[in-house]
């Protein structure tokens, strides 16, 4: 459930369902998501859009595992798991009072951050031949040419994941109008629309570029869990420990930078 894309008026009934006549319009009974997804799971994206009348009432069925439909005499047993998203900070919401502080803490159990793709810039490749493999139609088969991997390497997706989709699909039907139906093609820089973005850097720069972005995060991640010890960090990830000094005066990396 797309908790942005519910009316407001609608999302109690979205989540619990509603009893016929509880409301105008509700002609009959209807199931809420909770109860749809049955043992299995319910995932409430834009989590922090949910109308804050709605959150006591989600954190109430997170409680208790019980929903109560619109009009309804009596609550219904959920055994749904709960999953959400957020695309803003909540601890930021709770600050300005738009997402109860009560609701973000039953949520946040076990959390999965994801860095954005200027962060992660050694998955572009692998996400952009995902979208191509799976949007691929008519028997067509379209391949990065590696001038269009240095340039979706070397920009700085302010859209994330959705520019980048939004990207590879535009340039996929661009390369394709010069192909043969159901042919092979390959998508090269021209075909992509990216402001800014080089087409010069070597393949081979790039992609040491994005393996010291993600040495670098991982040496950061140790050093944070360790506190800053050094030696401890190159423990954990099985690392000589003159190595992991060499590499961090290559990156430039001091204990300081842990947060």
């Amino acid at each position: 459930m797309n908790c942005a894309a519910i009316p407001k008026e609608l999302a109690e009934s979205e989540l619990f369902g509603h009893e016929a006549g509880a409301f105008t319009g509700a002609n009959a009974k209807r199931e809420g998501r909770f109860m749809l997804a049955g043992n299995g799971t319910i995932f409430l994206d834009e989590v922090n859009s949910l109308p804050p009348e709605i959150q006591p009432k989600l954190l109430r069925t997170l409680e208790t595992g019980e929903v109560w439909p619109v009009g309804g005499r009596e609550p219904l047993r959920c055994q749904a798991r709960v999953l959400s998203a957020a695309n803003a900070d909540l601890q930021t919401l709770i600050t300005q009072g738009r997402f109860r502080e009560d609701l973000f803490y039953r949520l946040n159990v076990l959390v999965i951050s994801l860095p954005s793709l200027r962060i992660r810039v050694e998955d572009i490749p692998a996400i952009a031949t995902t979208i191509l493999e799976r949007d691929q139609q008519h028997g067509e088969r379209a391949t990065l040419h590696t001038d269009a991997i240095a340039a979706l390497l070397s920009y700085a997706w302010p859209g994330n994941v959705r520019e980048l989709v939004n990207v590879i699909r535009r340039a996929a039907a661009v390369a394709a109008m010069d192909a043969a139906e159901g042919t092979a093609f390959e998508i090269r820089f021209e075909h992509l629309d990216l402001p800014g973005a080089l087409p010069t850097i070597p393949f081979k720069q790039a992609q040491e570029q994005a393996t010291d972005e993600w040495t670098k995060r991982m040496i950061l991640a140790a050093l944070t869990r360790t506190k800053g010890n050094v030696p401890e960090a190159a423990r954990i990830l099985q690392m000589d420990r003159t190595a992991i000094y060499r590499t961090m005066k290559r990156l430039g990396l001091k204990t300081v930078d842990v947060e």
